[in-house]
Parts: C-alpha cells; structure tokens; sequence
C-alpha cells in the first residue's frame, strides 16, 4: 500500500443539513468505512436489516464498514442538523462490532473534539481517532453474526484471487488480519491460508479430472512452489495423491 493509499482508508468530515434528510447506504457494498459519528445538532434514525438506533444531539455512534442502512436526519429547534463524521477502513480490533450508541468517557471525548477542530490534518487524526478507538473497544458490543459474514466475504474474494495477500483480504472484509483468523478458526476451525489451500486443492482436483495436465504443470498454474509442495498439500486436503484422483475417476 503506497501513501496515497494508506491516506485515502481515513475520512474525517462534517455535514450540515437545513432540512429533514433521507440518505440511501443500503446499496452495493454498504458503509464504505467504519464510521464514528457525533451528531452535534438534530435528530436521526439509522435503519438497518437488523435493527433501528435513534440517536440524538450529543450522541456518538459507531457504524461498522460494510452494513447496509437507511439514515433519516430531522433539524432541532435551531433548523439545523449537524453531523461529524470519522471513517477507517482497518478497525484495530480482533472482532467485529454491531451498529451501536457509544459511551465514551471525558478522555475519548477529548480526542474527538480534536479532530472536529482540523478536520483537514489527516496525519494527526489518524492518531488520534485509533487512540478513541482504543479507549472505546472494550466496552463495545461485537457483532456475533458478523463472523460469518467474514468467512464468506473472505472465501468468495480468495476464489477470485486465490494468490492474493491476508493482509488484502483482511482489508477486503475491514478488519484486522487476527480478527480474520479468528473468524476462521471460529467458523471453520482452519486458517485463512488453510482456506486457501483447500480453494487451490479444489481446481487441482477439476484439472487433474478434467484435463491430461502433469503434475508438475498443474502444480505450476495453480502457483505451487513446486510438484513435492503441491503433493503434500494435496494429500493434506484430500488423502489422496495426484495418480489416485485420477484412477478413482478413470483417467
């Protein structure tokens, strides 16, 4: 990941709104980062497929990346709604976390102010908002649910890219690389890399079935090592060798 990169999984800004508001994030991929808000003026309604949060002026709330919801914003007494907004896209937590009111303590809050009050330098609130986080996590509520959510966004993406890095997977699914392994050793009781290597076994199998390939070819495409690592990878997944696929399948 170049600067440019790493500067572009931050987003700290501000919205203002005159007038009742409806915002449409139930579309495509959902909350493009993890988001905490402070609403500082007004009222709003935040509507997911799980739940509905109300929240008021002075509430902070952390809205997690990836879910889908409709947000609905009405002005106060003053005419105005006034919204902070500070995005991620790596949380620095090894679980996942539902939509939630927050209750942070003088300290935590001190840091937000922080950010609200140079909203432009991102260097310095990106410090700053993982230093929130760090006070916040322990009392948060972690989203059960969304373990498996994380194997199968993971596992669908390394199909697609079965050479691609854990650390861009992990990012792909908007955690943390050990909340990913966590979820599969939780879900599957295997690694990301055992996933991995089950995925590669598994478009071994259909050339050595479906194709007169060797196994030095075959063990080549998929992107092994070499025909040894291939093999013991194989018998590892399957307990079987290259020859005895092929036998039980008559070719």
């Amino acid at each position: 990941m170049n600067n440019q990169e790493f500067y572009d999984s931050f987003f700290f800004t501000q919205f203002q709104y005159d007038k009742p508001r409806h915002t449409d994030n139930a579309t495509h991929h959902g909350a493009y980062h993890h988001f905490i808000g402070w609403l500082t003026h007004g009222s709003a309604k935040l509507v997911s497929a799980q739940q509905t949060l109300h929240i008021h002026a002075g509430d902070i709330v952390y809205i997690p990346m990836g879910l889908r919801y409709h947000s609905y914003w009405s002005a106060d007494g003053s005419g105005q709604v006034h919204w902070f907004s500070y995005g991620c896209k790596q949380l620095p937590a090894e679980h996942s976390y539902e939509l939630q009111t927050l209750r942070p303590d003088a300290q935590a809050m001190t840091l937000l102010q922080r950010i609200s009050e140079n909203l432009k330098s991102k260097a310095e609130n990106i410090g700053l908002l993982y230093s929130f986080y760090a006070r916040v996590l322990p009392a948060m509520a972690a989203d059960t649910s969304s373990v498996e959510l994380t194997v199968h966004r993971a596992t669908a993406y390394m199909r697609q890219e079965p050479h691609v890095r854990i650390e861009q997977v992990a990012s792909y699914c908007g955690v943390s690389q050990t909340a990913l392994y966590n979820a599969f050793r939780q879900q599957l009781g295997i690694t990301p890399n055992g996933m991995r290597q089950r995925i590669l076994c598994e478009a071994a199998r259909e050339l050595l079935v479906t194709t007169g390939l060797s196994v030095e070819e075959i063990s080549s495409r998929l992107g092994f090592s070499s025909s040894s690592y291939f093999r013991k990878v194989l018998f590892q997944h399957t307990g079987k060798t290259p020859l005895a696929i092929r036998k039980e399948n008559h070719l």
